[in-house]
């Protein structure tokens, strides 16, 4: 409450302890090249799972409680995820111990 009354900035090492930022790199021009390795471990998902996963963090950020946002990922994105490609290719990829090749979502 003290930041947004007060306006008082705080350091990257304070956002991070107060679970505003994940990481913090040590110099500016590294900040870049870190977001874009982040990306990349992002991109490699099936973008099924991406998509439904940006899906419960929102529903979090909504107020919706674990148990409630539970049921309605379940409720709403199951049988989709469920008969769409992503997860067929990803099952296959990882029986045939290779990286799966993902489609776009259809979600």
């Amino acid at each position: 409450m003290e930041m947004a009354l007060t306006g008082r900035k705080v350091s990257a090492e304070e956002a991070k302890e107060w679970g505003f930022v994940n990481e913090v790199v040590d110099a500016a021009d590294q900040v870049v090249k870190r977001a874009i390795e982040i990306a990349e471990l992002i991109a490699a998902n099936s973008p099924d799972a991406v998509v439904v996963s940006r899906e419960g963090i929102k529903l979090g950020w909504e107020g919706v409680g674990a148990e409630d946002g539970s049921r309605l990922l379940v409720d709403t994105w199951s049988k989709r995820l469920y008969e769409g490609e992503n997860i067929k290719e990803g099952l296959r990829a990882f029986v045939e111990k290779r990286k799966p090749k993902w489609v776009d979502s259809k979600l």
